[in-house]
């Protein structure tokens, strides 16, 4: 047995390096990501070998229920797809559903919650670390190499390339920042003296900052609503409730009164007052069509099949169907997706290929965990103007903290 306990202590030290390499690369480009899993998957592998020869119960049969689910979803998208090499792109991103469920639930355990809530903070400072990194090269490209913006058009250079330095859409960033903003404000309530208090506080700034200047909207009011509602909590130990709400209310009317009087977000307002006021898609700008692809993706799942959708390499071709039937030419020209992600999985594989995604997000509900209850908002809210999961950084995002989270939150079955 000793030299068994040491085998393992031995694989849960690997283990931690490759979390540690994959926390690190995860804004990178996904081919640091896919070196990280398959390091961390062949650890797990290793260990279930070592402990099938010392009698430990591997737990096998959950994981089987698990592919099942994500097999008859990728079955599905497969009798519909008209291209082989589509196919094979879909199941790489379907596998990606599985690899954390075996890598963090798969008995035995190869991590403690101290060292999650080491990887927890390495996260944070990741994140931070490019959020430097971007603002660093936007500030040498207006200033130091004098390029010229003016006021809207700054605005609108960082939304679209400030994360463009890491490769990543500013949607998606604004994703992992708000994550990381969650993490920061749960490890804000953990015991701090004075210096951590001013530690945190300059955290949350700084990430709200970021968020504003990548200019995501729907990301954006998540931050506003995280920022507001530790706010609210902080202002309850010090003073009666009364005074706090006052305090929350007037925090949220400063911050919409900034964002009103910045010309990038104005012009964001008066698009989206515009359409609904009209009812009428404006091809010249990016608010409108997101409209449209509602539009188009909602039309198309009530005349498609609703069941069983219609493959998820089909889902562009029906989208760029409606859009061109429509005339939404910006959809169009830049082949967008259903921007819902409810919409892409049902159009994709339908109410029945939708039902594993529903049943996860039950399953951590009933955590009744506070991150993972603001870690499913981030992500919810996010899916309702994004198509999160059509991307492998999306898909690797959600899933890695979905499952560590359901680890942290002290689950002593593990099961899937």
């Amino acid at each position: 047995m000793n030299l068994a306990q040491n085998r393992f202590k031995v694989l849960g030290n690997l283990f931690f390096c490759g979390l540690i390499c994959f926390v690190v690369t995860m804004p990178l480009p996904p081919i640091y990501n896919s070196l990280s899993i398959v390091f961390l998957f062949l650890i797990r592998i290793v260990t279930c070998i070592v402990s099938q020869k010392i009698g430990v119960d591997i737990r096998f049969r959950e994981l089987f229920y698990c592919f099942v689910f994500i097999f008859f979803s990728f079955l599905i998208s497969a009798l519909w797809s008209e291209h082989l090499s589509d196919i094979f792109v879909h199941l790489e991103k379907r596998l990606s559903y599985l690899v954390f469920p075996i890598i963090f639930f798969l008995t035995p355990s190869l991590i403690s919650r101290n060292r999650i809530f080491i990887v927890f903070k390495l996260y944070v400072l990741v994140i931070v670390v490019v959020a430097l990194y971007c603002e660093l090269n936007v500030f040498v490209d207006i200033y130091l190499k004098n390029q010229n913006f003016n006021q809207w058009n700054s605005w609108r250079y960082t939304s679209d390339y400030l994360s463009g330095f890491v490769n990543l859409h500013p949607s998606y960033l604004s994703i992992y920042v708000n994550i990381a903003l969650i993490l920061v404000l749960y490890m804000s309530n953990l015991g701090r003296n004075k210096i951590q208090y001013a530690l945190v506080a300059c955290l949350i700034c700084f990430l709200f900052g970021f968020n504003v200047l990548l200019a995501s909207r729907v990301n954006f009011m998540v931050s506003v609503f995280l920022v507001v509602f530790h706010l609210y909590n902080e202002l309850c130990k010090r003073m009666q409730r009364k005074y706090a709400l006052g305090g929350m209310l007037i925090a949220i009317f400063c911050i919409f009164l900034m964002l009103y009087n910045m010309p990038y977000f104005q012009s964001k307002i008066e698009q989206t007052m515009s359409y609904l006021l009209n009812e009428k898609v404006n091809n010249g700008n990016s608010t409108s069509a997101h409209f449209a692809a509602w539009e188009c993706s909602w039309e198309s799942i009530n005349s498609h099949n609703l069941w069983f959708g219609n493959g998820l390499s089909n889902v562009d071709n029906i989208l760029a169907d409606c859009y061109s039937s429509k005339g939404f030419n910006y959809n169009l020209r830049n082949k967008f997706n259903s921007h819902n992600q409810i919409f892409q999985i049902v159009l994709g594989v339908g109410v029945i290929g939708f039902i594993p995604f529903l049943l996860a997000y039950i399953n951590l509900v009933i955590k009744k965990s506070l991150l993972i209850n603001l870690f499913i908002f981030v992500i919810s809210v996010a899916c309702m103007a994004e198509s999160v999961l059509a991307r492998q950084k999306g898909i690797i995002v959600f899933m890695f903290f979905a499952c560590i989270l359901y680890y942290w939150s002290g689950n002593e079955k593990k099961h899937v």
